[in-house]
């Protein structure tokens, strides 16, 4: 069966810029197992016409443009498709548009000239978080067809946080979905649970004291792949800062979600990302 390609809309009134990143995202994405489908538009009005004729992964916008820039494109998508992810890209070191751009929606705020290594994983992110409205909706159609108290059945979860309570309540929630749930308060407590549990995948929590979930999650990815050094992880936490997710990437979290999570949410998250992996 051939996987479903992943499909990017790239909208620039700059041509040069446009090929460039094509032919950076191409190389740095597209593999032997999984295909890159790249469109190309210079404005955003033609990027409605490209939005209506196919089905995107991501957008990625250059903030300034002529007639409509990346801003009122934002505002225009998250109106119309709010499920497709938008990152946006500028030359311009602005803080009110980078606040502007966050809380209008955007997934993220990158700047020119492109850094490829937090481009890639800022682009690798939004895809899953698709993927996971993809599995939403798919299940909601299905419905009736589908047990969502199964959901997890046989996935292995090893849950840290150091609220108690709110792991204990993470913890009840994955379980309700059929997931086995090992929870843990530390992060040492964590990597001890890690080696006995082999966990399919790892939720944890960022801010904990002494060891966070930025540097257990470094740890983890020290590890060599056998003993599960590439196991899947979804970053839970407060904060909802563009940086905050940036470092959540750069430690090894596939994700971030911020706090608090619906229980859907995160069950939708599990299954997107091992359904990911298997497909590598």
């Amino acid at each position: 069966m051939v996987a479903t390609p992943i499909r990017i809309l790239l909208v620039d009134d700059d041509t040069t810029f446009l090929f460039a990143l094509s032919e950076g995202i191409q190389r740095h994405l597209e593999s032997a197992e999984e295909s890159v489908e790249i469109a190309t538009c210079r404005s955003a009005t033609e990027a409605f016409r490209q939005v209506e004729a196919a089905d995107f992964d991501v957008i990625i916008s250059d903030i300034r443009m002529p007639m409509m820039d990346g801003l009122e494109l934002l505002d225009m998508m998250r109106v119309w498709q709010p499920e497709i992810p938008i990152l946006l890209v500028s030359s311009h070191d602005d803080y009110q548009v980078a606040v502007q751009a966050l809380r209008g929606g955007a997934y993220d705020l990158l700047q020119k000239p492109i850094e490829w290594e937090p481009f890639i994983m800022s682009l690798k992110s939004a895809i899953q978080s698709r993927q996971v409205s993809r599995i939403q909706k798919t299940i909601a159609i299905e419905q009736p067809a589908i047990d969502p108290w199964t959901l997890l059945r046989g996935i292995k979860v090893l849950m840290v946080d150091d609220d108690r309570d709110g792991c204990e309540m993470q913890r009840m929630t994955l379980q309700a979905y059929g997931a086995q749930v090992v929870a843990v308060n530390s992060a040492q407590a964590a990597l001890e649970a890690f080696e006995r549990f082999n966990p399919d995948i790892i939720v944890s929590d960022i801010r904990m004291p002494q060891t966070d979930g930025y540097d257990f999650m470094q740890e983890v990815r020290r590890r060599s792949p056998y003993p599960g050094g590439e196991v899947p992880a979804v970053a839970l936490t407060a904060y909802a800062r563009n940086e905050d997710r940036t470092r959540a990437l750069n430690a090894g979290f596939q994700l971030q979600l911020t706090k608090p999570v619906k229980p859907s949410t995160l069950a939708l998250t599990v299954i997107s990302l091992l359904k990911g992996r298997e497909q590598q």
